[in-house]
């Protein structure tokens, strides 16, 4: 007997409690509907401003983005799971982008290059963060196998879009690439390892906080990623604030691993920073998916 169904709204601060299956593949699939769309019209906001290049990666991406929709609509019918219409998933705006400016392309607010790339990049990390947050507390072994493979696709994005957003603020502001020192593949891997015990270490300690202060699941997550046990700084101020100052310190590593990788030198060298860059990515997202859940603090 057919019945109407009430649209549901998903967003990415959706309770990550997933029944099974099929549920994952509905939220998943409504997510890749509204990045085809967004794609779509930035690609067309990039092309209207002249921005060739930048309207080439944003179709690339709703390409892929479709692909993958596609993708899940044939992992459905083999696993015999109903497609499920009736689920609309709503990226977020950023601060300082507004509904105007990822309206199609004849409103009135013009999106510039680095704005188009940060609204992207933010949801592409919240994206990765949904699922991994959905991984991590999965019972259901194929819901987190699914959401673990999810999370990978969705951090390959970032990893571009973060390198396009890098490359589009330094065009806008006549900044070259820093130049990365000369370690070597030795004193490279000596550097990273350093850098990765001591945000270990800071992640432990801010877990414990995040738990006296009250937020026990930022308190899991914080040592879900720390690695080390050495002795830690203090911290002073709120869990948002932990958070931001975190996201800082570990952004500026970001930056200079980028500036390594992107510098030349031999191609070990090359190969450790991006590899590390690429890891801190997927810190650097599930840490900023925390903030949002912080708000204000």
């Amino acid at each position: 007997m057919d019945r109407v169904r009430e649209r549901r709204l998903v967003t990415f601060d959706t309770a990550p409690d997933v029944g099974g299956v099929a549920e994952l593949f509905a939220m998943a699939a409504a997510l890749e509907r509204a990045a085809v769309q967004r794609y779509r019209q930035l690609a067309e906001r990039m092309e209207g401003s002249g921005e060739a290049d930048l309207a080439a990666l944003f179709r690339r991406l709703a390409d892929m983005e479709a692909g993958h929709e596609d993708g899940l609509g044939a992992w459905a019918a083999r696993e015999g799971v109903a497609a499920a219409e009736d689920v609309v998933f709503d990226w977020d705006i950023t601060e300082g982008i507004t509904e105007a400016d990822i309206a199609s392309a004849g409103g009135t607010a013009a999106l510039s290059p680095w704005k188009a790339l940060a609204l992207a990049v933010h949801n592409e990390e919240r994206a990765f963060a949904f699922y991994a947050r959905i991984a991590a507390v999965a019972t259901d072994a194929a819901v987190r196998a699914y959401a673990e493979q999810m999370a990978d696709e969705e951090l390959s994005h970032v990893t571009l879009l973060r390198l396009e957003r890098r490359r589009a603020w330094r065009r806008a502001h006549g900044d070259a690439a820093a130049a990365g020192p000369s370690l070597g593949p030795k004193g490279m891997a000596a550097w990273i390892a350093r850098r990765e015990a001591a945000a270990a270490a800071r992640h432990h300690e801010l877990a414990a906080l995040a738990d006296h202060a009250g937020e026990p699941r930022l308190a899991a997550l914080l040592r879900r990623l720390a690695a080390g046990t050495e002795p830690p700084p203090a911290a002073d101020g709120t869990p948002a604030q932990w958070l931001r100052a975190e996201i800082r310190r570990l952004g500026d590593d970001y930056n200079r691993l980028v500036d390594i990788a992107e510098g030349g030198g031999d191609a070990e060298t090359v190969r450790l920073a991006r590899d590390a860059a690429h890891r801190l990515t997927a810190c650097l997202a599930q840490l900023r998916d925390a903030e949002q859940g912080l708000g204000g603090g």
